[in-house]
């Protein structure tokens, strides 16, 4: 004889699956919390729980500790997202700091993240036939179109992110783009040291500027724009210690030395506090220095690295986001492919906090 409260939890299971496969309950939606739905169906805890535990061996439901339990309608059921990374473990490279907000979003999701060199894309192949993979992310970008790996990315049938890509790259591959408004970031920058009264800034960068790579006269202007430009200002270096402690000697030599310094980024930042140290230079006191990215351990050196934070745990956590819920824009022709970009925000830290107080008192000349 089948018990009534079998029946309840055989006809809660049918009225839930047909809910996920009719699409009521979207893919990687978290359902309503236990409370509500045993008021809903009018059932028991214990009904309840022996139904959604069902749909669960199924593989319609997945639970997520602490979150909650999330739906995996079928056809979607992919639970793997591959991080291609390009060779070399340089602690710059943006992807570090990508990546922790990627697998905090994966595990809020249900993904697992596997990370694979993107050398060897073209030679693993059989990835693409695996029912696992949910999508790819890549890292970087100033992408031709014609790189190996983005051609057979194109052909692999799921949503490919570009997790710090530059401007016109989601144009030029196809695939969906996070990236931060470097131009507005770096000038930005530029402009909480001249609210602080500094009219003397210097940038101290590589051969290419952020946000401005493909034209630096445009970089030149917005400077003027500001009353900042001085050509002598902008000193182009190489990343090392012996580089960028030469270039700060050049600028300390200055017949108007900077009173602050915007670098390419928080590493250039490190190794100019250094040189500064070694050179009995004091940060604030004589020069204020800028960091460009977000570095997570800015705020723990001495002194605290004031920095235009680009917001990277955030593009990681978007990046999962994108493929969770890529059914709303994948592979549909009347939906743009997300070109998205991430806020960043102006860090004011110790070695940047000071003001200048110099141009209330000059002369100009008329």
């Amino acid at each position: 004889m089948i018990s009534c409260g079998h029946l309840k939890r055989e006809e809660l299971y049918r009225t839930l699956r047909d809910q996920i496969l009719s699409g009521r309950y979207k893919h990687g939606l978290q359902i309503p919390p236990e409370t509500k739905l045993t008021e809903e169906f009018k059932v028991s805890r214990d009904t309840l729980r022996a139904a959604l535990k069902k749909l669960e061996e199924e593989g319609l439901l997945i639970r997520v500790r602490p979150k909650g339990t999330f739906v995996n309608a079928p056809g979607l059921d992919h639970r793997l997202i591959v991080a291609l990374l390009q060779p070399g473990n340089d602690i710059a490279e943006p992807r570090n700091y990508i990546l922790p907000g990627m697998q905090k979003a994966a595990l809020e999701h249900g993904f697992e993240i596997e990370l694979c060199p993107i050398d060897f894309v073209n030679e693993t192949m059989s990835m693409f036939h695996n029912k696992e993979i949910a999508g790819f992310v890549i890292f970087g970008g100033r992408y031709t179109g014609e790189e190996p790996y983005v051609k057979f990315l194109r052909k692999s049938g799921r949503p490919v992110i570009m997790a710090g890509c530059h401007a016109g790259d989601v144009r030029t591959t196809g695939f969906a783009g996070l990236r931060p408004d470097r131009k507005t970031a770096w000038m930005d920058g530029i402009r909480a040291l001249k609210k602080a009264g500094h009219t003397r800034i210097a940038t101290l960068t590589l051969p290419y500027l952020q946000g401005y790579e493909d034209d630096p006269a445009a970089y030149r202007e917005a400077l003027r724009a500001e009353d900042l430009f001085d050509p002598k200002l902008i000193l182009y270096t190489e990343y090392k210690y012996q580089s960028i402690r030469d270039a700060l000697i050049r600028l300390l030599k200055m017949n108007h030395p900077p009173t602050a310094v915007m670098c390419y980024s928080d590493f250039f930042a490190m190794l100019l506090l250094r040189a500064a140290e070694e050179l009995s230079v004091r940060i604030p006191e004589d020069l204020c220095v800028m960091g460009f990215s977000g570095y997570p351990g800015a705020r723990f050196l001495n002194p605290p690295l004031a920095t235009v934070e680009l917001n990277y745990f955030r593009m990681g956590k978007t990046a999962v986001e994108l493929i969770a819920n890529a059914s709303e824009w994948f592979g549909n022709p009347s939906v743009a492919v997300p070109d998205v970009i991430i806020f960043h925000k102006v860090i004011l830290r110790e070695s940047a906090m000071i003001r200048r107080v110099e141009s209330m008192f000059a002369w100009k000349a008329f």
